[in-house]
């Protein structure tokens, strides 16, 4: 640092008998050749590389910086060099009237740490000005999409994850199929936006997982750290088998307020949990869902707005809710949405849920909202169900041998780590309606629980997504 001293001191004697030379004005500010620097698919083993970028002065008179600096500091795995000099920070850094200047990153990253993406960004402090460059690096090998959207037919497969960055978009007519054990982590705010089709292919061995990218200790049930998947409506007939969707905002939504044009899901042994808002958010749509658990979200485990058309069997909807209080149901019926721009009204042709549980840490786990103008039709059999009689009429023909469960107690395994499998002792054991079963095999075998475990191989079939196997 001594030797960068007498360096600069020279210049710093020249130019302080000129001040009016330099350009001091508080809106004065630097311009950069990219906003993000990004270092992809170098981490198979340790290994650096270098970028570089420029920074510009676009004023008409000579800048003093006086400070960039690494913001992470000493821990930064980065490091910079700036005018010949490596280090993480320096301060005076002066540039020419409509000059620019070179500033070379390097990387080193230790594939041993369970980071996804090490992050940080240099800071710029210019006449009392702050701007920032994004630094992002990947700690394991990815297929990095960023901000990508697919023209053509794409099948992804399960050699290496996949990381969505900016999001992406699967155009109209196009078709996303992905492999069984595909792993697809979202960075902060990302998403999969579906305009196309969707075909999820896993396995009860290699489900596909789709999750945030904070792999840190202390992430693994955090909500909200990726955007979730959207399926537009007009896209085409969606497939998801053996998917795990974790920590988003909303787990997937389902049409938009368009006018319905035919898209529709088909849910099969998936598990949607830990949303910050909702699981399933569905806007006049078609959902088929079997042997799925959708839990743990902030408002609603599913929202069926604007009428549509649902049926879910064998689903589990566990809601105790840890991080804040809850007032909203887990399940959610309505024939209209009120907006600023607008009330939509949609007919409700049929919401079927059938041996399921639906259960939560509120008073009532069901809610309806109605609308006169649009038909209102659903039914509810053979489930357990978290009501309050006093507020929800079971007596309208719409439930059907429903049992009403207050307590979570010897329900699930353990709701707060969120196992949601059956106790040895819980409720839901042996309560199935078997006719159920065996009139819906010609649609998708309900004979095998979420696990693929029998369902009709002891005295009764359990309610919910799982069988509990002595």
């Amino acid at each position: 640092m001594r030797k960068l001293l007498i360096i600069i001191l020279p210049f710093i004697i020249l130019f302080s008998c000129k001040k009016e030379n330099f350009d001091t004005s508080p809106s004065s500010k630097l311009s950069f050749s990219t906003d993000t620097i990004f270092f992809d698919t170098i981490f198979t083993t340790i290994g650096s590389t270098t970028k570089q970028f420029k920074i510009y002065n676009p004023n008409s008179k000579i800048i003093n910086v006086s400070q960039i600096k690494l913001a992470r500091g000493d821990n930064s795995p980065y490091r910079l060099n700036i005018n010949g000099y490596t280090t993480s920070e320096l301060e005076d850094v002066e540039i020419e009237a409509n000059d620019s200047l070179f500033i070379f990153v390097e990387v080193t990253i230790d594939p041993n740490k369970d980071e996804m993406i090490e992050q940080d960004s240099i800071v710029f402090v210019t006449n009392g000005n702050m701007q920032d460059v994004d630094l992002v690096s990947f700690g394991q090998d990815v297929h990095l999409i960023n901000g990508e959207i697919f023209y053509n037919d794409t099948i992804w497969t399960s050699n290496i994850p996949h990381l969505v960055y900016n999001s992406m978009l699967i155009d109209s007519t196009k078709t996303l199929t992905i492999e069984a054990g595909t792993e697809i982590y979202f960075h902060h705010n990302s998403g999969m936006l579906v305009k196309g089709t969707l075909i999820v292919n896993g396995t009860v061995d290699e489900p596909v997982e789709f999750k945030g990218d904070r792999l840190e200790l202390g992430y693994e049930d955090i909500p909200g750290q990726w955007g979730g998947i959207r399926l537009y409506s007009g896209s085409g007939n969606h497939k998801i088998n053996y998917g795990v969707i974790r920590n988003a905002v909303v787990g997937i939504q389902v049409g938009t307020l368009e006018p319905y044009s035919g898209e529709s899901l088909t849910i099969t042994n998936s598990i949607i949990e830990n949303m910050n808002y909702a699981g399933i958010y569905a806007y006049a749509t078609t959902i088929n869902a079997f042997n799925c658990v959708i839990a743990e979200c902030g408002f609603y485990n599913a929202a069926l707005l604007v009428g549509g058309n649902y049926n879910f069997y064998h689903c589990s909807f566990p809601n105790y809710w840890h991080y804040a209080n809850r007032s909203t149901p887990a399940v959610v019926l309505t024939n209209s949405i009120e907006l600023q721009t607008g009330t939509y009204l949609g007919d409700l042709n049929e919401a079927n849920f059938k041996n399921c549980i639906i259960h939560g840490s509120n008073d009532n786990e069901i809610g309806f909202s109605e609308m006169t103008g649009a038909d209102f039709n659903y039914m509810f059999e053979s489930c357990i169900a978290k009501i309050n009689p006093a507020d929800i009429d079971t007596t309208n023909g719409k439930f059907n041998n429903i049992y009403i469960k207050n307590s979570s107690d010897n329900l699930f395994i353990d709701i707060d780590e969120f196992d949601y499998q059956l106790d040895t002792l819980s409720f839901a054991k042996d309560k199935a309606d078997i006719s159920i079963i065996n009139n819906f095999g010609f649609i998708f075998d309900l004979s095998k629980d979420l696990l693929n475990e029998s369902r009709i191989s002891d005295s009764a079939p359990d309610l919910g997504a799982y069988e509990r196997i002595e």
